[in-house]
C-alpha cells in the first residue's frame, strides 16, 4: 500500500489504549466508553463499567491506569478485522 500527501496515512494499529473488558459486547454493557481507565487484578474496566460492576470484589482496591494514547475508533475497527470488503 503506498500512500502520498494527499491521502490519510496508514493506521497504526500498535498504539492502542487499553480497553476496557466490555468493550466488545454493547449488549451487556451499553454504556461503555470503551478507554479502560482502572484495573483490579487482570480485569481492566472503564469508569462507566467501573460503576456498573457487581458488589462481589468491592473490598479489592482499583489500580489507575496510566493514560494511554488518544483512542481511535477507526484503529480499533481496523484490528477487529472488520475492514474486509467484497466486491
Amino acid at each position: 500500500m503506498t500512500t502520498n500527501p494527499g491521502r490519510q496515512q496508514p493506521v497504526d494499529t500498535r498504539r492502542l489504549p487499553q480497553l476496557c473488558y466490555y468493550a466488545d459486547d454493547p449488549t451487556l454493557r451499553p454504556r461503555c466508553i470503551v478507554t479502560a481507565s482502572l484495573q483490579y487484578g487482570d480485569l481492566v474496566l472503564c469508569a462507566s463499567c467501573n460503576t456498573a460492576r457487581s458488589t462481589l470484589g468491592k473490598g479489592l482496591t482499583p489500580v489507575p491506569l496510566p493514560p494511554g494514547p488518544a483512542f481511535d475508533v477507526l484503529a480499533w475497527v481496523a484490528t477487529q478485522g472488520c475492514g474486509k470488503v467484497d466486491r
